[in-house]
């Protein structure tokens, strides 16, 4: 339902940060090389120029400003489905929920999920649910740090700004590594 409500209230603004670069140069690297990536988006980039490139294989060549809508349209309505599911671990009551989940939509950064032309919808995606995960093993470090970790590393693939939470990692594993598992043996964090 979100991801509806993100796509039809979808910023159509292209004049916003790099939005009207970022179609140029997807739309021109689609046609003349087929994938437009930089070292520091690379997944973020590719992710955009292979929707693109589905939008032209349909006959839509000028719809790349459509493909970036739809992708982070679609990364919206994830986004909210994994704050939810983060809100309901993190808090007791159904008002601190509430609380906690307005807080959270409150963001500057939500106007990214309307569908705007940028390259950190898919991130935000991905640092949310490595903040759910973290959460969860720091609650049950029985499951590991394997999936936190991964999901850190693709976040980081989809833009590095996702490396700022690198440190966070560490003290994940620090935080579980003293701990008992279930069968009653000593937890080294998950990392073996």
């Amino acid at each position: 339902v979100s991801a509806l409500v993100f796509w039809l209230l979808r910023d159509r603004n292209l004049a916003l940060g790099d939005s009207e670069h970022l179609i140029k140069a997807v739309t021109w690297y689609a046609h003349f090389e087929g994938w437009h990536l930089t070292f520091d988006e690379a997944l973020e980039l590719l992710l955009h120029s292979a929707v693109y490139r589905l939008f032209l294989a349909a006959g839509h060549p000028g719809a790349a400003e459509t493909a970036f809508a739809l992708t982070s349209a679609l990364a919206g309505g994830l986004f909210v489905v994994v704050l939810l599911l983060l809100v309901r671990r993190l808090a007791g009551t159904a008002l601190q929920r509430l609380a906690l989940l307005v807080l959270a939509l409150s963001g500057g950064y939500v106007q990214l999920l309307f569908g705007h032309v940028e390259n950190y919808t898919v991130v935000a995606l991905l640092m949310l649910l490595y903040l759910y995960f973290g959460v969860r093993y720091l609650r049950e470090p029985d499951r590991g740090l394997f999936l936190p970790a991964a999901i850190l590393s693709l976040a980081v693939s989809f833009h590095l700004l996702a490396g700022w939470l690198s440190p966070s990692l560490i003290c994940l594993w620090w935080a579980g590594r003293g701990r008992m598992d279930r069968s009653g043996k000593r937890s080294d964090g998950g990392l073996t």
